[in-house]
């Protein structure tokens, strides 16, 4: 319960000042711009953990390629 409200905390931040929330996830945001409130490139508890992604494509809800990440919830990954 502590991480949704978190995540809504967050999200309600990112929209007020001015940053467009693309899409959100159980444990993170996607967002236009770069984050307004205190984020980490370290994973520090309680801290949001900042990631830049170039060329974001949504594919759906909770699911989007990018050129240094792809997640693609419910879809079986390729197994080598």
């Amino acid at each position: 319960m502590r991480c949704r409200v978190a995540l809504h905390d967050r999200t309600e931040l990112e929209r007020r000042a001015g940053n467009r929330v693309l899409l959100t996830n159980f444990d993170s945001i996607l967002l236009e711009q770069a984050s307004e409130g205190p984020t980490s490139e370290e994973e520090t508890p309680g801290v949001w953990r900042e990631t830049r992604l170039d060329d974001v494509d949504i594919r759906a809800a909770r699911s989007y390629t990018s050129k240094q990440k792809t997640r693609l919830p419910g879809v079986p990954r390729n197994r080598r």
